[in-house]
């Protein structure tokens, strides 16, 4: 038996091609995959398909479906993509998680008592990318290449990336397709708000500032790229900074929200002041969540947000005036989007500007079973972005999408994203 992996050696975001010869005519062979992490020694995850040869004792993951197993359908990353956690914690490998250190997963076929193994190596940067701390004016991570296209985009994380590193392994992957990437962070870290609420859009004013005169970014024009409330943040200072020329949004909102405090303040402020915003309306997403709770039944947080706009009579004030940018905008939307009403917003946003004939292109790319998947593709495995959430007993929250459809979601976005920033 024979097994070939290509590329063995690959960015994170690369697909691979898995084959196997050399063994009998309509053979069964079992694959299994198993995953481990130089920064997170006490996590493991593991994967497994059966096969059928075919009438020349060959098999071809990108060609063939599994008999049986972790997956269903053809696909020659589907012992990766689903992966399962079976040994520690999911935060372990976020909250220790190295750019520097690859990810391993070692692949073994068996047919009968012949085997074969395999190690793929799969890297978050690339070997000519370098990388700036900066802990003064803002706190973020810059990665550049000494020859790079001179293109900056500030990357933008969501409501779970208040530790900068969370968001570090899609910035280093974006900058290795040649682009100067800077990961920044926007609250949790030192100096910074501790919570999103109140998060002062002078801030982001530095951050331009600091780029534009660099000499490593020295840049007219700035990308922006921005996922969940980091999309929200991204179309905000879309509209609001004419040196943006180019914005992506994965699964934002159309509109300002309050806080995500009980206190009854803005998401954003601008001269201490906050930015008009759509208040929750508490008792409503309450009883919703406790009448699932009841039926035994899970919920969805896209409940609070879509009754807060019903009942809030300060919608166009609080509106992202998109059509006040001076950028190409791409969104991208789930239309099971659990956490906010996604596919709605965007739609909103369109609208918006087809009315105001705005002068610069923006497209909607929607995924009709796809959710609030918002990473770079084949880091995370599926099962960790489309998993029930167990809060307490009878009270989990789940989006209902499918791992196929939340795979499809982030690999497509991911490759328009690089397309759309490299036009």
């Amino acid at each position: 038996m024979k097994i070939q992996i290509q590329p063995l050696t690959a960015l994170c975001d690369e697909r691979i091609d898995i084959c196997i010869f050399d063994l009998p005519p309509f053979g069964k062979v079992r694959i299994r995959a198993s995953m481990s992490f130089p920064w997170a020694k006490g996590v493991e995850y593991e994967s497994d398909a059966c096969f059928t040869t075919d009438s020349s004792g060959s098999l071809d993951l990108s060609k063939q479906k599994p008999d049986s197993g972790s997956y269903d359908y053809t696909d020659s990353m589907g012992l990766i993509l689903y992966l399962k956690r079976v040994k520690g914690k999911f935060s372990d490998v976020m909250q220790n998680i190295s750019v520097n250190q690859s990810l391993f997963i070692d692949i073994i076929a068996e047919c009968g008592q012949d085997s074969s193994s395999a190690r793929v190596e799969r890297l978050f940067m690339s070997s000519e990318l370098k990388c700036l701390e900066i802990n003064d004016a803002f706190v973020g991570k810059l990665f550049y290449t000494e020859h790079s296209s001179n293109k900056t985009i500030v990357f933008l994380g969501g409501s779970s990336n208040e530790d900068l590193r969370t968001i570090l392994p899609p910035s280093a992957l974006l900058a290795s397709h040649g682009f100067n990437v800077l990961a920044l962070s926007f609250f949790g870290e030192k100096g910074l708000n501790s919570g999103l609420a109140e998060i002062p859009l002078e801030y982001f004013e530095k951050v331009f500032a600091w780029l534009e005169k660099n000499t490593i970014t020295n840049c007219k024009e700035i990308y922006v790229y921005g996922g969940s409330i980091g999309a929200v943040l991204a179309l905000l200072l879309t509209s609001r900074y004419p040196i943006i020329t180019k914005a992506v949004a994965v699964n934002p909102l159309a509109w300002c929200f309050q806080g995500l405090t009980l206190k009854r303040v803005s998401l954003w402020t601008y001269g201490g002041k906050s930015l008009p915003f759509v208040r929750f309306a508490w008792l409503s997403s309450f009883a919703n969540i406790m009448g699932r709770f009841i039926e035994d039944k899970p919920f969805g947080f896209a409940y609070h947000y879509r009754k807060g706009l019903e009942v809030a009579n300060n919608r166009e004030e609080a509106r992202i005036k998109l059509e006040n940018a001076n950028a190409d905008i791409l969104l991208f939307g789930g239309q099971k989007d659990g956490w906010w009403d996604t596919h709605d917003a965007c739609l909103k946003i369109m609208e918006e500007l087809e009315r105001h004939h705005y002068q610069h292109t923006c497209e909607y790319v929607t995924y009709e079973n796809g959710g609030h998947a918002c990473y770079a593709p084949f880091i995370i495995p599926v099962d960790e972005l489309s998993a029930p959430l167990k809060i307490a007993p009878r009270l989990v929250f789940s989006e209902g999408v499918s791992r196929e459809a939340n795979a499809h979601m982030l690999e497509d976005s991911w490759e328009r994203t690089i397309k759309f920033f490299k036009k």
